[in-house]
């Protein structure tokens, strides 16, 4: 389905939003609703139609069902969380605590609840979209633009770190030295071999087989104790980018 032009003058026009729902009504209801806001808008009812489509075209926020035909909608956000300033929103009928927080842990930033609340989902696509515009913001820009209540703050004394919101937790000697690596860069990528060596010094055996399991762990321990994502992307064979904006202190 083609964009249409916009009925809100203030909507970013630049943004591109891919919906995956095999519901053909739903997916049509949703896919109208966001090109009236504004946004350049393509529907797919399943995730091998996306994949095609991301072969060719930016896409900047994907609103994602999981209970997809073929490949399920978890799938897809642990696929897609590689692709950095990518964001992913869960749209799912599935409503328990388990189910938000599988949804989480796989990559979305956001698990909105179905029957769908339109503007709910507005807010939630342009509130995205401004977090990406963060993390794509240069690092002096970053520290000036972003609200201390939005940043990621790291303890380098106590090893602790507080999310915007308030909440926070304290992390390992190893988590510490990953986080400390990734957030000290300001939103740029850093090599994956970097970061290991980072984190384990020396000579350990299976360095980034340890590195795949403490960052599975602390996403997990993130979402358990602070209720959010971990603004972490891991970039296929390349390295690893916090997408937040953060500060160290």
């Amino acid at each position: 389905m083609s964009p249409k032009p916009s009925s809100s003058p203030s909507a970013d026009r630049t943004a591109h939003i891919a919906v995956v729902e095999d519901d053909r009504d739903l997916r049509e209801l949703t896919v109208e609703f966001l090109q009236d806001q504004g946004y350049a808008v393509w529907g797919f009812e399943s995730a091998e139609a996306l994949y095609r489509h991301l072969a060719t075209h930016p896409v900047d926020v994907v609103v994602l069902d999981i209970g997809l035909p073929g490949e399920d909608g978890l799938s897809v956000a642990r696929h897609l969380r590689s692709l950095p300033h990518m964001r992913i929103i869960i749209l799912s009928a599935r409503v328990s605590e388990a189910d938000r927080r599988a949804g989480l842990l796989a990559g979305a930033e956001r698990y909105l609840i179905k029957p769908i609340i339109l503007e709910e989902l507005a807010f939630s696509v342009e509130a995205e979209l401004a977090r990406a515009a963060v993390g794509r913001a240069r690092p002096a820009e970053t520290a000036v633009m972003a609200p201390v209540s939005e940043l990621w703050l790291l303890d380098k004394h106590s090893w602790g770190i507080t999310a915007p919101g308030g909440a926070s937790m304290v992390l390992s000697a190893r988590e510490f030295a990953f986080l400390s690596c990734l957030m000290a860069a300001c939103t740029k990528t850093i090599g994956q071999d970097t970061v290991v060596a980072n984190v384990y010094p020396g000579k350990v055996p299976s360095r980034h087989e340890r590195m795949d399991v403490l960052l599975s762990r602390l996403r997990k321990k993130c979402v358990d104790r602070l209720g959010l994502v971990l603004p972490v992307k891991t970039v296929y064979q390349v390295g690893y980018v916090f997408t937040a904006a953060a500060q160290l202190g």
